[in-house]
């Protein structure tokens, strides 16, 4: 609430600018914490991301909290964003299709002669 305060107060913003704001960052930052767990797992270095962050919450602790100081971390998390949505449509795509039965193993594969006996 504070800072949809002094989003409007200080940045000029409108009400509905500011809570909209608010919300896409609440709504985005489960899927851009899932995108560091992502990366973590795939060894890919996240020393990058949490120096975004830290130097952030300094900056925010030593100075003022407006949103504009957020901006180097807004610009970070489309991209955790992305990997935590590839991430899951990955997951999904390699889901078996229930509705699928397997082949039996002995079964000749697509495309394979039948060998008839007799």
């Amino acid at each position: 609430m504070q800072n949809v305060e002094l989003n409007e107060f200080f940045e000029q913003r409108g009400h509905t600018a500011a809570w909209a704001t608010l919300i896409g960052y609440y709504l985005m930052l489960p899927f851009a914490i899932g995108g560091l767990v992502v990366l973590r797992r795939r060894r890919i270095p996240i020393y990058p991301f949490i120096v975004i962050v830290v130097a952030i919450s300094l900056t925010v602790m030593l100075g003022f909290p407006v949103t504009r100081y957020r901006a180097a971390f807004d610009a970070v998390t489309p991209v955790l964003v992305a990997v935590a949505i590839d991430a899951l449509w990955r997951w999904w795509r390699r889901r078996p299709d229930p509705g699928v039965t397997e082949a039996p193993i002995d079964a000749p594969s697509p495309g394979q002669p039948v060998e008839v006996a007799g």
